[in-house]
């Protein structure tokens, strides 16, 4: 296990910081949809889903580099893919809120701009681990060499 740690390099541990904060971005989006204004509604699993494939694939990717290297680059591409549906899904869910607030913003509750908020948020973690993926394939290698 030891031996793993030795292995990682920076853009290892850039793979790593998505999957963390997309698991950061699908929390705040699973709590954001069942509490507050959206308490209720039913949850888009796909995010969900799409997440935490996409938090699979990565770490997959990283810990298998040394067998496979020949595909991480396909396994960081449709991570990406993942990411970017999940950003685009979760845009697309909230709309009808961000309108409401932002765009005719005569009389809402509360809670709707907390929703608003939150929803923002993760979007901003969905991005983080967008960015960060990102960048950890502009890395030569995902591992030090052996």
């Amino acid at each position: 296990m030891l031996n793993f740690f030795k292995k990682l390099n920076v853009a290892s541990w850039l793979a790593f910081a998505s999957v963390l904060a997309v698991l950061v971005a699908v929390i705040i989006f699973l709590i954001n949809s069942t509490t507050g204004y959206l308490a209720g509604q039913p949850v888009d699993m796909l995010i969900t889903l799409f997440s935490f494939l996409a938090a699979a694939v990565i770490v997959c990717t990283v810990v298998l580099y040394n067998r496979f290297s020949k595909f991480a680059d396909i396994g960081l591409a449709v991570a990406v893919v993942f990411l970017i549906v999940c950003i685009v899904r979760l845009v697309l869910i909230r709309t009808i809120i961000f309108e409401d607030v932002y765009f005719i913003p005569v009389n809402y509750p509360k809670a709707q701009g907390v929703a608003t908020i939150v929803t923002i948020v993760a979007a901003v973690f969905y991005l983080i681990s967008l960015g960060c993926l990102i960048a950890s394939s502009f890395f030569k290698r995902l591992t030090k060499e052996n």
